[in-house]
């Protein structure tokens, strides 16, 4: 048995909603939670001439969690602008530790972090995020939903 938690959220460019939801199917002794402290991810309005757009320590995720554990993110949609224009979703990059940024793929997870057992104050995790833009996008707002998972690793 294992214990899985996953956290939406949708990247507006310009704001961020925050939904969660606890999917989960454990054993009573599992203990884990995932909680978004910071998060001020806004790329603003999109102008193709700016190439790349990079949003450091965008968000701050706390993970606690009494057995190993594996962070990951997905996305089953490209990013969409008010007047339906896309950018798609592997020119959006994310990173944690200051590592290299890894591109996201529609519909693949990738996993950000993973780790033993947390102390009590648990694990904080520092997410970056960069968008790559080409003479090919539009300008405008886009968005997109991304979805966190937390799930206990064996």
């Amino acid at each position: 048995m294992y214990k899985k938690i996953i956290l939406h959220f949708i990247i507006l460019l310009t704001a961020v909603i925050i939904n969660s939801a606890d999917n989960s199917s454990c054993r009573d002794s599992d203990f884990m939670q995932l909680h978004i402290t910071r998060n001020v991810l806004d790329f603003g309005e999109i102008e193709p001439e700016h190439g790349e757009l990079i949003q450091n320590n965008a968000v701050t995720l706390k993970v606690y969690s009494d057995v190993n554990w594996m962070l990951m993110i997905y996305s089953d949609d490209d990013l969409v602008s008010d007047q339906g224009m896309i950018i798609p979703l592997n020119q959006l990059g994310i990173r944690t530790f200051n590592s290299s940024f890894r591109y996201l793929e529609t519909g693949q997870s990738v996993i950000i972090a993973s780790g033993l057992p947390t102390s009590t104050e648990g694990e904080e995790i520092i997410l970056d995020f960069k968008l790559i833009l080409g003479q090919y996008n539009t300008a405008g707002r886009y968005n997109t939903r991304l979805s966190l998972e937390l799930i206990s690793a064996f």
